[in-house]
């Protein structure tokens, strides 16, 4: 697909040749829902949330019915249902960085689970708020539909003076088996489990 917006950003790709994509020119970001190299969603998100950053991270369930972008700039990762024809919901469930997160590019990687109830959110310059290195964290969210929201879990996954800017390589999360991944910017991946 040849786009405007000339800089790909980021993409994901579910199993049945939908993907979402992250473009950007300067300041504008838009994402797009293509199929084989074609555009099929007509209402493309972008710049509707503060900073221009939205798309920065993007997500997308392997049976693409959930889209997840992130917009670091905000602090702020976006999750939209997705038609069976590739169109975006009309309206997003937010998950907002929490007060010790923002403004350390919260969102900038994102990874949703193949079922679509977890998600992994990078943030990759965290550093304690003391100026120090920025070793990375990675929060594991997930879906709770008693209460119809995205409930954090208690504990975070933070990088280290090894494994520096945590979540910046990527991340995944597969709540079947209870494991998130997170690559760091040198690309070595960390495993880690959790009780689901």
């Amino acid at each position: 697909h040849e786009d405007a917006l000339d800089n790909n950003v980021a993409i994901a790709i579910a199993n049945n040749g939908f993907s979402v994509c992250s473009f950007a020119k300067g300041a504008t970001f838009a994402v797009r829902i293509l199929k084989i190299g074609k555009v099929v969603s007509s209402n493309d998100q972008g710049n509707k949330i503060g900073g221009s950053e939205f798309g920065r991270g993007v997500s997308i369930t392997p049976s693409a019915d959930k889209v997840a972008i992130g917009n670091p700039k905000a602090g702020i990762v976006s999750i939209f249902t997705i038609s069976s024809s590739g169109e975006f919901s009309s309206s997003a469930v937010d998950i907002v960085a929490p007060v010790e997160m923002r403004n350390f590019n919260f969102g900038e990687k994102v990874g949703l689970s193949p079922t679509g109830n977890s998600i992994a959110i990078a943030v990759p310059l965290y550093n304690e708020g003391n100026g120090g290195d920025d070793i990375g964290c990675v929060l594991l969210y997930l879906y709770n539909t008693a209460l119809s929201r995205w409930v954090l879990v208690n504990s975070y996954i933070y990088g280290s003076a090894n494994n520096l800017r945590l979540g910046q390589g990527g991340v995944a999360v597969d709540d079947v088996k209870g494991r998130l991944d997170a690559n760091d910017s040198a690309g070595d991946r960390l495993s880690y489990l959790y009780t689901i």
